[in-house]
């Protein structure tokens, strides 16, 4: 049984073929789990027609708090985590890389799209070079949104529920294992975004890095344990 969560804000557009994909190449071995994250545009309705296991509707808004959520309501040791815009992602790939997690007992390994810097705009011009500052290395793609998962690990740590969540989790891994494994997925795609949310990416993912070094206070109010 393969378990995916989709995080999903105002994708009815596109969360029906990503579902449709899953279902094609893994048949009833998946099981998919939607977070329709405060969406007014029937992305729920839209996941629950294409065929969705469960749709989790999650009110505080980022993606973060819609991944977690969604994660509570797995019952697998392993996730595969996936964006609500792809294209192409196979089954192999999918099974190849839950199993080197599993096998090595990693908290977590990734499809490496192999974007061009175009194609990656916060990756190439914030985040990789701000690692490289502070001496983060072992990841290519540190923004990646195909992560195989232990769920137990990621529901464990405190983290940002914003865009800042998948940098956060990438160091968090990086620390407990020293390292994540990355696979290349070439043929899987995605959409590119608006310069305006690129930029609120960048900012959230900068205070991501930064506080996990201790350079900028912890934010409570953006935690995805910490109370409301």
């Amino acid at each position: 049984m393969f378990e995916f969560v989709i995080p999903a804000r105002n994708e009815s557009q596109r969360i029906g073929t990503v579902i449709a994909d899953l279902r094609d190449t893994h048949g009833a071995d998946a099981r998919i789990v939607v977070a329709d994250n405060a969406s007014d545009d029937g992305t729920a309705e839209t996941a629950k027609v294409a065929g969705a296991d469960e749709v989790v509707h999650v009110g505080r808004v980022g993606k973060g708090f819609a991944a977690t959520a969604a994660m509570k309501s797995c019952t697998g040791e392993f996730v595969m985590l996936c964006d609500a815009d792809i294209n192409g992602l196979d089954r192999m790939s999918v099974a190849d890389l839950l199993a080197e997690v599993r096998h090595r007992g990693l908290p977590l390994g990734r499809l490496d799209l192999q974007r061009s810097p175009h194609d990656a705009p916060v990756t190439t011009l914030t985040a990789s070079p701000l690692l490289h500052l502070l001496g983060v290395h072992g990841t290519r793609e540190p923004l990646g949104g195909l992560m195989a998962l232990d769920r137990d690990f990621v529901l464990d740590l405190h983290l940002p529920g914003d865009w800042g969540f998948d940098v956060a989790l990438t160091l968090a891994a990086l620390d407990r294992a020293g390292e994540v494994p990355e696979r290349p997925a070439p043929h899987v795609t995605h959409r590119r975004r608006h310069l305006g949310t690129y930029r609120q990416m960048a900012e959230q993912v900068s205070a991501a890095v930064l506080r996990h070094h201790h350079l900028l206070p912890w934010d409570h109010g953006n935690c995805t344990r910490c109370p409301t």
